[in-house]
């Protein structure tokens, strides 16, 4: 296959892995049956042996968590490290998961996980959700997790206390937290349906803090830009998110919750779901190579694009300026000729349907323009772009002769004549002329004599001062058009 591997950034550990995605497709058309992710370990010898990752120093590794109430679990609860792998890639695996309750992402609180990303863990999106059963009694429970790196090693389990107090606290708790949901561009307010603020003493002193995210839209408390309100702020629907109208998914917001006695941290997950407003942008374009006469398949790794807002199979190819020594066509068989098109599908392009055919003639680069649009009425459209096309030659093509040569000498009896390029000179235009080769097809003979055959001989003379006969030198059956005497 020719695949190389190369070593780039000593020192590493002893072992690294390379990705494949191995595709089966259709003959016919193409189209991907089936699909797997294979690693294949390589072996670096001189390296530094793989350490797993471990406990990191900082973290309690206790979790205090109120009774009823979903509670985030933080780097100040659990956190890993790996001298190899960076933290944003660790992965932490549920060992020994909690006997009642349940640990899960905000993205979906209904539903439990078994594993999660040190990232998640870091953006606060991770939460343990208690039962919903009553107990007179703090509870505690031991969970295991264990750190993944990214050459697959675990670490030893890391024990988690998760401690659970009764519902007699004093201190402000978060009773329901739906996160919001809103469009692109949009604003809306927190209301009471989707976060709710207990506290069993003191409601009304209850005052939330904004101390960190808000990465992409900002706060408002009756109509005014704040970052402190109350719990009557929110059941009177006076706190709203503005989103900024980036082409953005996902914010947050962290609250401190006090009483003016305790307090409590607590995220607020905002989900943001895109608005068509934003054309699809090209990833990867690759010039490639087609044979002279011939059609190549355009593959993902030579032109694909994405988009933000809407799905990168529906992405439209239109093709504004087409190709001139060749054409696009739509093939379902590699046998087909194909259906020569002005636009496609990038889900035609991936399920390779897409070719280039060269019409054959003596031009060796060729490209051809296009603008990308996505499903969204009326479309969203690109910047124009180039593909550009290499043509590897062919030689095809039969030398012709110069114009010029005579294709004709006069010797004397008993003299040497030397051959010439006003005599004898071709051309072609695939080949230098120094490498054209003459084959003698037919025996010299007599124009006057046809039967006669000893009519001469040719012969490569590699000195011009020798002109006399000799018998000694062998007669040629082939010779090229350099420079050189014949």
């Amino acid at each position: 296959m020719g695949i190389k591997y190369e070593h780039l950034s000593p020192p590493s550990p002893d072992v690294d892995y390379i990705p494949f995605q191995i595709e089966y497709r259709s003959q016919d058309h193409r189209k991907q049956l089936q699909s797997q992710n294979v690693w294949i370990p390589v072996k670096i010898s001189g390296a530094v042996p793989n350490t797993p990752p471990r406990a990191a120093f900082m973290p309690s590794f206790i979790l205090e968590i109120d009774q009823f109430i979903l509670t985030p679990l933080t780097t100040a609860s659990l956190d890993a490290e790996d001298d190899e792998t960076p933290k944003n890639k660790l992965i932490f695996k549920i060992s020994k998961p909690p006997p009642s309750g349940y640990i899960t992402h905000l993205d979906d609180q209904t539903k439990p996980i078994a594993s999660f990303t040190w990232q998640d863990l870091h953006e606060m999106k991770i939460a343990y959700q208690p039962p919903n059963t009553t107990h007179l009694e703090r509870r505690n429970y031991e969970v295991d997790f264990q750190a993944i790196d990214g050459h697959f090693l675990t670490s030893p389990p890391i024990m988690v206390h998760f401690s659970i107090r009764t519902a007699e606290t004093n201190a402000p708790r978060v009773f329901w937290n739906m996160g919001l949901n809103l469009l692109e561009g949009q604003s809306r307010p927190i209301t009471w349906d989707v976060f709710q603020i207990v506290d069993n003493d003191n409601l009304h002193a209850v005052r939330l803090v904004t101390v960190d995210g808000l990465h992409h839209g900002r706060l408002t408390v009756k109509g005014s830009k704040a970052f402190i309100f109350t719990v009557q702020d929110i059941r009177d629907g006076a706190v709203r998110y503005h989103h900024d109208d980036s082409d953005t998914t996902k914010d947050y917001i962290v609250f401190r919750i006090f009483d003016g006695k305790h307090s409590i941290r607590h995220k607020f997950p905002i989900n943001i779901l895109p608005k068509d407003d934003s054309p699809p942008f090209l990833v990867n374009n690759v010039g490639f190579e087609a044979a002279e006469g011939g059609a190549i398949a355009i593959e993902r790794d030579m032109l694909m694009a994405s988009d933000l807002d809407s799905s990168d199979d529906h992405i439209l190819y239109n093709i504004t300026s087409p190709p001139k020594a060749g054409e696009l066509v739509k093939r379902y068989s590699a046998e087909s000729p194909g259906v020569p098109v002005e636009s496609f599908l990038q889900r035609d392009l991936f399920r390779g349907l897409i070719y280039y055919r060269h019409f054959g003639g003596e031009i060796f680069q060729d490209t051809f323009d296009f603008v990308l649009s996505d499903s969204h009425e009326p479309p969203n459209y690109s910047e124009r772009h180039t593909v550009v096309v290499h043509i590897s030659s062919v030689k095809d093509l039969l030398p012709r002769e110069a114009s010029g040569a005579r294709r004709h000498i006069s010797v004397k009896e008993n003299e040497i004549g030397r051959i010439t390029r006003q005599h004898l000179h071709f051309t072609d235009p695939e080949s230098p002329a120094s490498q054209l080769v003459y084959t003698v097809s037919t025996p010299r003979s007599s124009a006057t004599s046809p039967g006669r055959q000893d009519a001469g001989k040719l012969i490569f003379l590699d000195t011009s001062n020798l002109l006399e006969k000799d018998p000694s030198i062998s007669s040629l059956s082939s010779f090229t058009q350099s420079p050189s005497g014949t």
